[in-house]
């Protein structure tokens, strides 16, 4: 399955989810840095995987100890990470299941159930920074255009010359390219006034 649909619709960022320990697997992560992947039976259909450094908060690559490998048929307390060719990442570490970050991803996706791709929405500038423009969306969450990410020959993209950006605190159309669920963001489109008037006008 598509990675996009499979965290849009099936396993979404963030979400609790509760497993097994069935084995793990050790390699060498980079020249001198051991890590594990410990293997997870979920409710999911797809290949789970708990990696070892999704144990703690801010892992130190240097510190791998294997005694603090969970043993199989230990019950373990989860979110969902990733989706990444048919194998479902997980994280048990103490920040990502904390009861307020995973209720700032079911708020999110609750939001997102309500928004289509290719939905015309206003939006205020809220930052412009050298990779793009923040916009605030009056579903209260934030939306990036990102100077590199329109890739289909409909899109717009930002102008070469960041000058003729829009502004912080400009109020400004956009169109819904996707969403990006990790970082709780919407991908916009920013739609000048002369593309907007083009294509409301079918041209």
């Amino acid at each position: 399955m598509d990675q996009y649909e499979v965290l849009k619709n099936t396993h979404k960022v963030g979400h609790p989810i509760s497993g097994i320990v069935t084995g793990h697997k050790i390699y060498n992560h980079a020249p001198g840095f051991i890590s594990c992947d410990i293997q997870m039976q979920t409710e999911s259909v797809f290949k789970s995987i708990l990696p070892y450094h999704n144990l703690f908060d801010n892992y130190d690559f240097t510190t791998f100890d294997e005694s603090l490998i969970p043993a199989s048929g230990v019950s373990i307390e989860m979110v969902i990470m990733n989706y990444v060719d048919g194998t479902l990442y997980l994280s048990a570490s103490p920040n990502d299941i904390t009861p307020t970050r995973i209720a700032g991803f079911v708020e999110f996706y609750e939001i997102v159930e309500s928004l289509n791709e290719g939905t015309v929405i206003t939006g205020k500038v809220a930052k412009v920074v050298p990779f793009g423009v923040f916009v605030k969306l009056p579903q209260g969450i934030c939306g990036l255009i990102d100077i590199g990410y329109p890739t289909a020959e409909e899109c717009e993209k930002l102008p070469y010359d960041n000058s003729a950006w829009p502004q912080a605190g400009d109020i400004i159309t956009c169109k819904i390219l996707g969403f990006r669920f990790h970082e709780k963001q919407i991908a916009l489109n920013w739609l000048s006034d002369s593309s907007y008037a083009s294509s409301k006008n079918g041209l």
